[in-house]
């Protein structure tokens, strides 16, 4: 059955792949789980459901870089189908080579004694290596937000925004875009399955199995980082899907019509993920 596709009040037709808790009512919104009745459950994984050259612009944020790269290579490739020719295609990861540039900042700046460039230093090696190899849901990164002093606390919102920021206070102007959890029964079931595996699992095998089962839930969660992308990297991979006029974007800078005003890079005046790289290129 084809999905429903919304239009804007002007008629264009734009898609956010990977929402999450971020997403505008007048766009087509997909995730990997359903929440509310915004947000259409799909895995991403296995392709986008929708006809080629359908959409005026595809959108996705911070979703590339927790895919293997032939699965971002694919996922990518989607993106581009379902484009209408003369679409905008726009993409935001973490930014790579922002990242090293600040831990060569804060490393030289700490060679020298500057104990806040120490600090510093040592969250710049959670954003290169956390993400990537952590076994744990919120890794080192999250027990380091926690129990960080006041002047981290500025400097990694200042790294990572308005996510982080709501992690110590409640930001009225994100409450609109929050979305609650997927009550559905399909995830309950699987929950509830899970927990019967790994009580298996233990009794037959031992700690160590139903260990290495639960690492390896954790490793395919959609958390970990499977591949980081600077301009080189995503711009290269950009024009090889066919897109033209690829180029590096501000956060509120776009081909889109009306860009700004959904709010999905920017909450206010703020950029929502300043640690990220926005490259757009043209169908």
């Amino acid at each position: 059955m084809a999905l429903p596709i919304k239009s804007t009040p002007d008629g264009h037709k734009y898609l956010n792949l990977g929402c999450g808790n971020h997403y505008h009512l007048a766009w087509n919104n997909l995730d990997f789980g359903a929440r509310g009745t915004e947000v259409i459950g799909h895995n991403l994984l296995q392709g986008v459901p929708f006809a080629d050259n359908t959409f005026d612009a595809v959108y996705h944020s911070h979703v590339l870089e927790h895919f293997a790269a032939e699965d971002g290579q694919r996922f990518m490739s989607e993106s581009y189908r379902v484009l209408k020719p003369g679409g905008v295609l726009r993409v935001a990861v973490p930014d790579l080579e922002q990242i090293v540039q600040v831990y060569l900042q804060n490393l030289d700046a700490g060679l020298k004694g500057n104990e806040q460039a120490i600090e510093q230093h040592n969250w710049s090696l959670l954003e290169l290596f956390d993400q990537v190899g952590r076994t744990r849901k919120g890794g080192a990164m999250g027990s380091t937000v926690d129990a960080a002093s006041q002047s981290m606390k500025n400097y990694i919102v200042s790294r990572h925004g308005y996510e982080i920021k709501e992690r110590w206070e409640k930001n009225p102007a994100t409450q609109r875009t929050t979305l609650k959890n997927d009550p559905s029964l399909s995830r309950f079931l699987g929950k509830v399955h899970r927990r019967i595996l790994t009580g298996l699992l233990a009794i037959l095998g031992g700690s160590d199995a139903a260990g290495a089962y639960q690492a390896g839930l954790f490793k395919t969660s959609g958390e970990l980082h499977l591949q980081m992308y600077d301009q080189l990297l995503l711009g290269t991979l950009m024009r090889k899907l066919g897109l033209h006029d690829v180029r590096v974007v501000a956060a509120d800078e776009s081909n889109i019509p009306g860009w700004d005003s959904y709010q999905l890079d920017r909450i206010g005046q703020e950029v929502r993920k300043p640690d990220s790289l926005f490259m757009e290129g043209i169908k």
